[in-house]
């Protein structure tokens, strides 16, 4: 079966051309990391606190998305000690900030008088991000894991 074609009067009408489109996405970024307490034996409990701020433009409004707490002894993964999880992040909008805080535990695996410190990757679950570079933060001070 052959589909049916139209003839139109005038073909040079049936193209509409626009500006440039331009589409904003959610950019999350860790700007402080804190934690209580600053020194704790292996096997004890933590209190963390990250604030994740979108930095996109409207409408780059951010979705729910997750941070995965990191335990690492040089702010990288490369010297990761112990993954401790994630954490949900509620939605933010373009220009927001929302603090997060959660407890965790510090795996009983970890070698006491080590020092550590905080790495906090987010996650976006819901869409991409212009940069994945900057999704990264840090605690300024270090935890001492060790005798309390």
């Amino acid at each position: 079966m052959q589909a049916a074609r139209s003839s139109e009067a005038d073909e040079s009408n049936n193209t509409f051309l626009t500006g440039t489109l331009t589409v904003l996405r959610p950019d999350l970024t860790v700007s402080t990391v804190t934690f209580t307490p600053a020194a704790i034996a292996p096997g004890g409990n933590i209190t963390v606190s990250h604030v994740v701020k979108n930095v996109a433009l409207a409408p780059g409004n951010a979705a729910l998305s997750t941070s995965r707490l990191l335990l690492s002894t040089d702010q990288t993964t490369t010297g990761q000690v112990a993954d401790l999880g994630t954490v949900n992040v509620p939605a933010i909008t373009a220009g927001g900030m929302m603090t997060v805080t959660r407890p965790a535990q510090i795996p009983p695996s970890v070698p006491r008088a080590s020092t550590t410190s905080w790495r906090w990757p987010t996650r976006p679950t819901s869409s991409a991000e212009p940069s994945q570079a900057n999704n990264t933060g840090a605690s300024a001070t270090r935890l001492v894991v060790g005798r309390t």
